[in-house]
């Protein structure tokens, strides 16, 4: 490896690809090389990240139920991490194919909850979305059906709202595939604010360690929403209190730079690629146009030092 190569304390699995569903052999091969590849979106470079000082892993996943079998093999290896499970309900709609059906997927919840303890499992409603298909009272009713079930095995609830608007692929395949999603509007946002304050206090009765927030989005604390910061360091801190390396890192860990302006999160580095998830989620940004699921593609890749992207990006 070249000297130039990163060492990044917290890696991110991944916020542009679902890692825990379709690349967790390769990254428990990675884990054993003890580095990975990845090729940067925006100048094509082959960046290199060794794992040498590698304290937290963070995942991000639909469908994480191949993690609960590497669970014994990253705490063999010393590594601490949690989980961002993104629990959507757009069953009816078709809006996310592919994945599980939500019965299996809140089994799924539950099963990782308690091996790993509610605060290592955090909930996603990721993103908001409102279409002439779905009204803002089935969405809020479907939100609330889905937490009645979770608020006991996880402490924090993280959502966003839909937000189109800078991605003109992700616009050019809506309108081409007929899918009449939109934003909310303000109004709609703030009565959607009401809402989550209000499951908020019910739910604290039932987990007083229960909270929301909002990922990336504009100031609400006033209305009792606090902004989410997805890669903690305070819950770094509250899981970790004995890695001295660790939480050395966390006193002068700083802002992220990559990330939007109005994200919370500290640095970290990810090692996923676009392109490569296979659940064909209709609103992605991170989405070429759909990957074949290939058997023998998940045997190749686990041998390779990076994520490969084998999909093309979609025309404008």
């Amino acid at each position: 490896m070249k000297k130039e190569t990163a060492r990044p304390v917290i890696l991110s699995a991944s916020r542009v690809t679902d890692i825990p569903a379709f690349y967790m052999p390769w990254f428990l091969n990675r884990l054993k090389e003890g580095y990975s590849v990845r090729i940067n979106p925006y100048n094509g470079k082959r960046q290199c990240l060794s794992y040498e000082k590698t304290r937290i892993v963070v995942f991000w996943s639909k469908n994480p139920a191949p993690l609960l079998s590497a669970i014994h093999t990253l705490e063999e290896r010393g590594l601490g991490f949690y989980l961002h499970f993104t629990l959507n309900d757009y069953e009816q709609e078709g809006w996310e194919p592919g994945l599980p059906s939500l019965k299996k997927r809140m089994q799924d919840f539950r099963d990782l909850s308690v091996r790993l303890g509610k605060e290592r499992v955090i909930w996603r409603f990721d993103p908001l979305i409102l279409s002439p298909l779905l009204s803002f009272s089935e969405l809020a009713r479907r939100i609330m059906s889905i937490g009645e079930e979770l608020v006991s095995l996880t402490d924090r609830l993280v959502i966003s709202f839909l937000d189109i608007s800078p991605y003109k692929s992700v616009i050019h395949r809506l309108k081409k595939g007929g899918f009449p999603l939109r934003t909310p509007t303000e109004e709609e946002e703030a009565e959607f604010i009401d809402l989550l304050s209000r499951l908020q206090c019910k739910w604290k009765d039932v987990n007083p360690s229960f909270s929301i927030s909002l990922c990336a989005e504009r100031d609400w604390e006033s209305r009792g929403i606090e902004p989410a910061r997805c890669i903690d360091g305070d819950l770094l801190k509250k899981l970790y209190p004995y890695d001295s390396a660790l939480q050395d890192y966390l006193k002068k860990a700083r802002k992220d730079p990559s990330q939007r302006p109005l994200c919370r999160c500290i640095e970290s580095r990810d090692i996923g690629a676009y392109g490569t998830c296979r659940f064909a989620c209709i609103y992605c940004y991170a989405r070429f146009t759909r990957v074949p699921l290939l058997k023998e593609d998940f045997t190749k890749e686990s041998l390779s030092d990076m994520i490969k992207n084998t999909g093309k990006k979609e025309s404008l």
